[in-house]
C-alpha cells in the first residue's frame, strides 16, 4: 500500500480484477488460521517494471520527435548576441 500510496481497498480491487497484478501468499499455518497475507517483493518489483516500461512505451505516441534528435538540434542552436553599445 505504501509503494503506491493506495488504500487496502484498492490493492485488494486490483487484485480481484488485475490478472497482472502479483498474487497473495499466505504464510503460516492455515488449517489453524494461524498465517499472515502477504506480497512476495520480486513479484511486486517485477509487476512495477512492467507498468512503468509499458507507461514508457505508451508515451512515446506523444512524442513526435525522438529525444536524441532534439538535443542535437539544441546544441546547434546559437544565442542571438545583442548589439554592442
Amino acid at each position: 500500500m505504501r509503494l503506491f500510496e493506495v488504500s487496502r481497498a484498492t490493492i485488494d480491487r486490483w487484485h480481484r480484477e488485475n490478472p497482472d497484478f502479483p498474487r497473495k501468499h499466505k504464510f503460516g499455518n492455515p488449517f489453524n488460521e494461524n498465517c499472515s497475507t502477504r506480497f512476495v517483493v520480486p513479484e511486486v518489483n517485477a509487476y512495477v517494471a512492467m507498468v512503468e516500461g509499458d507507461r514508457a512505451e505508451w508515451t512515446k505516441q506523444f512524442d513526435p520527435v525522438d529525444s536524441d534528435t532534439k538535443q542535437r538540434a539544441s546544441d546547434h542552436t546559437e544565442t542571438p548576441k545583442s548589439p554592442p553599445m
